[in-house]
């Protein structure tokens, strides 16, 4: 009879997965009563009752309500940062799964991305974070672009930086206007178009 390869997780690993549960359980809760009631007029109280936890334990995980804005941005920081896939792709495939990944992410959360793209409209800590956030995605891109002039395949008389501020700019301002109330721009379209003209002006001279 063999022996089973599975083992007891570390203690260590089972409190970092537990905290990691608490805090998605807590972002969930804060979400759902966000889109139903607005960003203003739910207390860090409610949140933490909808999430079955003590006050003291969202704190743990959030220093402020507005930090729950944040945990979008940070999870998909957290999901680009650990894909193989864009590390090793060819630089255009690279590129282009960055954008698409975040066309996916906001097609699975619009209301999500709804709310976020008023906040930062009216808080003026949102409109910070957004800021520092997108320098860390436009760096994300600029790497990539750098690989790309690195192996000849995009021009090399670019600021690699420059383009990466371009790219996410165009994708926030194009994600601000899908998420504006009566808005009928079709977002994935919209990205396609700016791959395509992005792609092609990258194309070595």
């Amino acid at each position: 009879m063999g022996t089973s390869s599975s083992r007891p997780a570390p203690s260590g690993t089972r409190r970092a997965l537990k905290r990691e549960r608490t805090r998605r359980e807590i972002y969930d809760a804060a979400m759902r009563l966000f889109i139903a009631r607005g960003f203003d007029a739910v207390t860090i109280e409610e949140i933490a009752e909808a999430a079955a936890v003590a006050k003291r334990t969202f704190f743990l995980h959030f220093p402020t309500k507005d930090a729950l804005l944040s945990e979008y941005g940070r999870r998909i920081d957290a999901e680009l940062a650990e894909s193989e896939a864009l590390s090793e792709a060819p630089p255009a495939d690279a590129l282009s799964e960055i954008l698409r990944f975040l066309v996916r992410r906001a097609l699975e959360h619009p209301e999500v991305v709804r709310l976020l793209a008023r906040q930062v409209f009216v808080n003026s800590t949102q409109l910070v974070d957004a800021s520092v956030r997108g320098r860390t995605l436009a760096e994300r891109v600029a790497a990539v672009v750098a690989r790309g002039q690195a192996s000849g395949q995009f021009r090399a008389d670019v600021d690699p930086l420059v383009v990466g501020l371009q790219w996410v700019g165009t994708f926030f301002t194009l994600s601000a206007e899908w998420a504006r109330p009566g808005s009928t721009l079709e977002l994935e379209k919209a990205v396609e178009q700016q791959l395509e003209l992005g792609l092609r002006s990258l194309q070595p001279l």
